[in-house]
């Protein structure tokens, strides 16, 4: 950590109008910490599913885990310490032996390693994955078989499992496995890589629910819906959008003839975000299936893609060394964050909307807090504006507040944290501000605390858990999808 040192950068007064805060005013993004995590390009960046935690994945062949809080490492896995769970040449492809056949060269005994090229957390579960690559070379340096791998750590216990998704012999090239994405629920993990194929497993099992090639030859990334029911998957020259449930192909986008290095859904689903290696942003609706716009302020290729809790903004991260912030209604570039001067290559941003973390292409990871303009804490309790905006001084700094699963069925959890005892009060509001629950009123002690709502005959839709310590009011948003 560098201190109490923050790079700051003024948003336009413009942006503020659009915010439902009264009067213009200019916020700041704020550099809360800085890594030099790795010493290769971060390929990519995840949280936790309570945010508490930050997961990179290192081109160096490192997986390391962060305590978002104050950038302390919590725990690393080097890919060489996989090297013993492999399979030799033999188990992995019994056609091709170590002993050489008349004419043919020796199999190696050591493969070689890739990087990992993706990571994600499960919700619910202490979970990580990542996707890595694995050739194995005859004596004369030739590719002779290609292993796709995704590894399933459990951070609390240090079990791993590997999962082999493809295997191809022979070949001039490698094969890279490079996208891995648990499903929202925790329980299923889509896998797809360069050899086109889109593969969902089990995630607690390893059992393979479904694979279907897809229609790019190679798929460079995918998403899934924030309900799970949709997953998306991109490769040269277009994006396909799935049943996540069957495999079924919905819809395809012609994405201009160029590789998406990064797919995104907005909150509601209803668009999907193909950033890549043209240098532009474009935006697919997920029902009609067309084109609904496309921002080419880019300078290079676009590395990520992340939304604000509320939907209201998208933040896209690129090579050019900038950060762009776009309004989700009409697409407009709203500002330009470019106090960074280091490739940007990954971004996530936090389940609760206040952070982004940053992967660079120099393996330095950058934790960065929303200006509170752009916060989801900040906006109206209620859409239709019945009531005033909450300001500031309405929220207490020393509670943290996680709602899952989310969106939620027959019921969900909220949990949060007090750091000394307070007056306690947690209610569910509907859309129009009715309080249709109160699932707690009562003086609590300092530590976590957690209360489920089950959610029984409530019809679908947004609804609003509302905590109250002491006066000090926190709001998330509960999705409800029966």
């Amino acid at each position: 950590m560098q201190g109490n040192n923050m790079v700051r950068y003024g948003f336009l007064a413009a942006l503020m109008a659009l915010l439902p805060l009264g009067q213009a005013q200019a916020f700041d993004v704020q550099i809360d910490w800085r890594k030099d995590a790795h010493r290769a390009p971060v390929n990519a960046v995840a949280f936790s599913d309570d945010g508490r935690l930050v997961g990179s994945a290192g081109h160096d062949k490192w997986l390391r885990l962060f305590h978002t809080a104050d950038g302390v490492e919590f725990r690393t896995l080097k890919l060489k310490d996989l090297g013993e769970m492999l399979p030799t040449p033999q188990k992995f492809a019994p056609a091709v032996s170590l002993e050489p056949s008349p004419g043919a060269p020796a199999m190696s005994a050591h493969p070689f390693l890739y990087g990992f090229h993706d990571i994600t957390f499960a919700a619910g579960l202490p979970l990580v994955a990542s996707a890595f690559t694995v050739k194995y070379k005859d004596d004369y340096d030739n590719i002779a078989a290609t292993a796709g791998f995704v590894l399933i750590w459990n951070y609390q216990t240090d079990a791993r499992r590997l999962v082999p998704i493809f295997e191809e012999e022979g070949g001039s090239k490698c094969t890279p496995l490079r996208a891995v994405e648990f499903s929202p629920d925790g329980e299923t993990l889509a896998c797809a890589g360069d050899n086109g194929s889109l593969t969902l497993i089990d995630a607690l099992n390893g059992r393979k629910f479904y694979s279907v090639m897809t229609p790019a030859e190679a798929v460079s990334a995918m998403a899934f819906s924030a309900d799970g029911r949709l997953l998306a998957s991109g490769g040269k020259e277009n994006v396909t959008l799935y049943d996540a449930r069957t495999g079924l192909e919905l819809q395809q986008y012609d994405n201009g003839k160029q590789r998406p290095h990064v797919l995104a859904f907005s909150p509601d689903g209803q668009q999907l975000y193909s950033g890549g290696y043209d240098s532009k942003l474009r935006v697919f609706d997920t029902a009609g299936g067309e084109e609904i716009a496309i921002m080419k302020e880019f300078e290079s290729c676009v590395r990520g893609v992340v939304f604000t809790a509320d939907g209201k903004f998208a933040i896209a991260a690129a090579l050019d060394r900038k950060l762009r912030f776009y309004q989700t209604s009409d697409h407009r570039e709203l500002d330009v964050f470019g106090a960074i001067e280091e490739r940007h290559n990954a971004l996530a941003m936090s389940p609760d909307g206040r952070f982004m973390m940053l992967g660079t292409m120099s393996g330095a990871l950058l934790k960065l807090t929303l200006p509170f303009s752009m916060n989801p804490r900040s906006v109206s309790l209620y859409d239709n504006g019945a009531t005033p905006a909450a300001t500031p001084s309405d929220f207490s700094s020393d509670q943290y507040m996680f709602v899952g699963p989310n969106p939620a069925d027959q019921g969900t959890a909220i949990e949060w944290r007090l750091e000394r005892g307070a007056r306690v009060r947690l209610e569910i509001h509907n859309a129009f501000g009715e309080i249709i629950a109160v699932l707690a009123d009562e003086r609590l002690s300092a530590g976590d605390h957690l209360r489920r709502w089950n959610i029984g005959e409530a019809p679908s839709g947004v609804y609003y858990a509302r905590l109250s310590v002491d006066g000090n009011k926190t709001v998330r948003k509960v999705v409800v999808n029966h």
